[in-house]
């Protein structure tokens, strides 16, 4: 009997575990995309290149050369900047009680964006992509806007694809999750 109790609460921990992944993965590719256009269309705005700020994130394999260089440097920018905001994505989701409002989650959300800007601007930059690091000084207010944007979204919808986690991700729950024993 106790057997079958510590089999079903495993169970549903790793059910539970498994929401929250899926749940933080699509809030953080979301919230990305949403950083992405924002970032596009200011450029746009601005008269930049259309592609460029792709092409600064990927300056973190490529090096200074991906600001003239073709869609390779692009397509691991567009690659990194998604990995990135899945994976902050995921930490929040995890991070998250599962009782806060979505108010209290957006708020925290924006707060989560700039503790992720402080992180990215001073202790990662400096080491994994240099470049970036030294044009993020010639747009602290984009970058700014961008990360609590990015936070915004994230946290808003962390609660609401939870909310709907258990219909929304039951058929796939269902596909690979394994029944216990009884």
């Amino acid at each position: 009997m106790a057997n079958a109790v510590t089999e079903r609460r495993r169970y549903r921990f790793v059910a539970l575990a498994g929401d929250r992944l899926r749940v933080g993965a699509a809030s953080g590719a979301l919230a990305g995309l949403a950083m992405l256009v924002f970032i596009l269309v200011r450029n746009a705005v601005v008269d930049r290149p259309f592609w460029f700020p792709l092409k600064e994130f990927g300056a973190t394999f490529v090096g200074p050369e991906s600001l003239v260089a073709g869609g390779g440097a692009v397509l691991w920018g567009l690659v990194l900047h998604f990995a990135v905001a899945v994976f902050f994505g995921v930490l929040y989701a995890l991070l998250l009680p599962r009782d806060m409002s979505m108010a209290e989650s957006a708020a925290g959300g924006v707060v989560y964006g700039l503790a992720i800007l402080l992180s990215m601007t001073f202790l990662v930059l400096p080491v994994a992509n240099p470049t970036l690091r030294a044009r993020v000084a010639l747009m602290p207010w984009t970058w700014l806007i961008q990360h609590a944007l990015y936070g915004l979204v994230l946290g808003a919808l962390v609660p609401l694809l939870r909310a709907g986690a258990g219909s929304l991700f039951a058929a796939c729950s269902r596909l690979t999750a394994r029944k216990p024993r009884a």
